[in-house]
């Protein structure tokens, strides 16, 4: 007879159809969460081509309350993790954080997503980053 295991991961879907997925560790004190955003490279047509690469650079660049600077001293002050990255299909920001400072990570995060602003100056930097990237890879030998 075969036992049936419990699931290890647990998703519940919000009433504006955010999912969320969750996976109780009582050993760990840190907590990881990521955003993903169902938009990626082959959602773009080739005048828009690098557009979701470009837009996952800038989220972090500012909002209407915090500048960059702000947002990068605040996750460091948390020790949080940060990073995104953007594939084929989608898009992920992920953090990872000590559990006492999920709530301020949240926020945080929450502002990024409904409040950035992208300015032009920074938009130009970003533009040459993401171009240094390509050429990272073409020169490559994999």
């Amino acid at each position: 007879m075969i036992k049936r295991m419990k699931p290890s991961v647990n998703k519940t879907t919000l009433k504006n159809g955010v999912r969320i997925l969750t996976k109780k560790m009582p050993h760990a004190r840190s907590v990881s969460m990521g955003v993903w955003v169902n938009v990626g490279a082959r959602d773009e047509s080739a005048k828009e081509n690098g557009l979701s690469h470009l837009i996952e650079h800038m989220i972090f660049k500012g909002t209407k309350k915090r500048t960059a600077f702000q947002i990068a001293k605040q996750f460091d002050a948390l020790g949080c993790n940060t990073n995104a990255f953007t594939g084929y299909e989608n898009t992920c920001y992920h953090a990872r954080v000590m559990d006492s400072h999920l709530k301020t990570v949240v926020d945080i995060l929450s502002d990024i997503f409904l409040n950035s602003v992208f300015d032009e100056k920074e938009l130009e930097k970003e533009r040459a980053v993401i171009f240094q990237e390509i050429g990272m890879v073409e020169d490559s030998p994999e």
